[in-house]
């Protein structure tokens, strides 16, 4: 009886040991993101992204959007994504909003340090706080 019992609170503490180092999905809630590709955000757009059961949602500036993610360990894929059609009149801001959303689709790992959230892939970089 003993042995059985050792046996299972050996068995328990390495299950608890190895889904603690291994983040699965990135924490769900609403981000903010600070920096795309090392630039800041336009001056008075909020671009957001919300995880939740598998779905990605947020507003990219101008129009919101929505989509799925599947992620396993560091890795994350962001994919499906649609988007409401309104026009905004600043160029930069649409620029923004394209570049924002093209990257959400090639970023390939995440990273969650200090209520930071960094999302990344060949070639881009996203910033996130909460």
């Amino acid at each position: 009886m003993k042995l059985i019992r050792s046996t299972f609170i050996l068995l328990l503490a390495l299950f608890m040991l190895a889904t603690c180092s291994h983040v699965s999905e990135p924490p769900s809630g609403e981000w903010a993101l600070v920096s795309l590709n090392g630039n800041p955000v336009v001056e008075g757009t909020q671009i957001s992204l919300n995880f939740g059961d598998g779905q990605v949602s947020g507003s990219a500036g101008c129009n919101s959007y929505g989509g799925t993610f599947d992620s396993g360990g560091a890795g994350i894929e962001i994919a499906n994504l649609t988007m409401t059609l309104m026009a905004c009149t600043d160029a930069g801001v649409m620029a923004q909003e394209s570049a924002y959303l093209a990257a959400l689709q090639a970023v390939e790992t995440f990273k969650v340090e200090d209520e930071q959230l960094v999302l990344s892939g060949l070639d881009v970089e996203l910033q996130f706080k909460r």
